[in-house]
């Protein structure tokens, strides 16, 4: 799977992610929760969000809104719209 619909359904309700892969950095890049290469980097990446309630809380906002901007139905119609669009504009200045 390329990008694992778990991640999707976990940010759409404000949980941090856990994981061994990270799909083209997103996890990283949008701190979106924690990656890790074993199982012990796993297991404290857990606790340290789970631990941590004001940690928690700001994952928590930040997989929420990250979800809102770009996995909604709207926000992916909003994205289609926009390629759509400039797909149209480059054929109109090639025409």
């Amino acid at each position: 799977e390329g990008f694992p619909v778990t991640f999707i359904e976990a940010w759409s309700r404000g949980i941090p992610v856990v994981s061994t892969v990270d799909p083209d950095g997103v996890i990283a890049r949008e701190a979106l929760g924690c990656v890790a290469d074993n199982v012990d980097a796993l297991a404290d990446g857990a606790r340290n969000l789970l631990e941590n309630r004001p940690r928690w809380r700001r994952y928590s906002r930040r997989v929420r809104q990250y979800y809102l901007r770009t996995h909604t139905i709207r926000s992916a119609a909003r994205m289609y719209r926009c390629q759509i669009e400039q797909m149209l504009s480059k054929a109109h200045l090639h025409a």
